[in-house]
């Protein structure tokens, strides 16, 4: 039976068939905690040193991976300037008492000539440093660059050809106040965001309260693409019916003020809405009921006098 040797954590352990001296021979290699590794992979680095543990069957063995407690990671997607997507890691390893380090690394084969399976750091001098104050606060003297952004990019050319990534990651807000916190509970991440977009095609336009024309796109993006204007009269009694609610100018009118709805004396442009009467139809419905009442009275006057000439007709005949 083998036992897993322990190494350092976050050590991939290796153990193979035991060679001509009757022992173990055994490798290790750094790997990230949640890499996915090879059988031709690990042939590859087995072969240094030795172990006194007997190897139970002639076939290579992976015995352990230590998934190193300290170490999180987050895969962040950022765009290029063709539109493709890469994934980013960002790892944090605890170092020491209120420090960690940090890193944002790329896939190798996203790089030109690169190794699919690993990751090259995008930080200058690799890893940075990331202090904590005792209250779980970001200290920015012992963080690396202070409250300045940490400036992420590629110096191997990506391998679709497009521009060099220039990506600047804000560890503090505007007010120089730290935006992530070490405290004792589960590392989560409560959220992040990108700038970057992806190629998209135009799926509707909509207008806005305000009158703003918005094009809406397939992969989530609005942008404003125009503004509608509104123009105030000072003697709208001079326009001329055109028909189908259409007015038109005549040689009276005053030079229209073209301007943003809601300035000045112009209207309002409602976004989604469609054009209504603006008839209170309970009031009109009320004072139908009283007009056909009256209306009715008066028939019945009508009806009565009627017949009474009738009658009187009858006796003078």
């Amino acid at each position: 039976m083998m036992r897993p040797v322990r190494l350092a954590e976050g050590t991939l352990v290796v153990l193979v068939g035991p060679p001509a001296s009757g022992k173990s021979t055994w490798a290790a290699e750094q790997f990230p905690a949640d890499q996915v590794v090879s059988s031709d992979r690990l042939r590859a680095i087995v072969g240094t040193g030795e172990h006194d543990q007997r190897a139970s069957k002639d076939a290579f063995d992976v015995l352990d991976l230590v998934v190193e407690r300290r170490l999180r990671r987050r895969l962040t997607t950022v765009v290029d300037s063709l539109g493709n997507t890469h994934d980013l890691t960002l790892s944090f390893t605890k170092t020491a008492s209120n420090t960690w380090s940090y890193n944002v690394t790329i896939p190798g084969g996203d790089l030109a000539g690169g190794t699919p399976g690993t990751q090259v750091s995008l930080l200058a001098a690799g890893a940075h440093t990331i202090a904590f104050n005792t209250d779980g606060t970001m200290n920015a003297a012992g963080t690396t660059g202070g409250t300045t952004p940490a400036v992420a990019t590629n110096t191997v050319a990506l391998a679709d050809g497009a521009a060099t990534l220039n990506m600047n990651w804000d560890l503090f807000d505007a007010n120089s106040n730290g935006l992530i916190t070490q405290y004792g509970q589960a590392s989560s991440a409560g959220s992040s965001k990108q700038d970057g977009t992806q190629a998209a095609q135009l799926t509707s336009v909509s207008i806005e309260t305000g009158g703003k024309i918005i094009a809406n796109f397939s992969n989530g993006q609005k942008r404003v693409e125009a503004q509608l204007a509104l123009a105030s009269i000072q003697n709208p009694t001079s326009l001329t019916n055109a028909g189908n609610n259409n007015y038109a100018t005549t040689s009276d009118t005053a030079n229209p003020a073209i301007g943003v709805p809601q300035t000045s004396d112009r209207g309002q442009i409602l976004g989604g809405a469609l054009e209504g009467s603006n008839v209170d139809m309970a009031t009109e419905f009320t004072n139908l009921i009283v007009y056909q009442s009256a209306y009715q009275a008066n028939s019945r006057v009508i009806s009565t006098a009627d017949q009474m000439n009738q009658d009187l007709f009858n006796v003078i005949h």
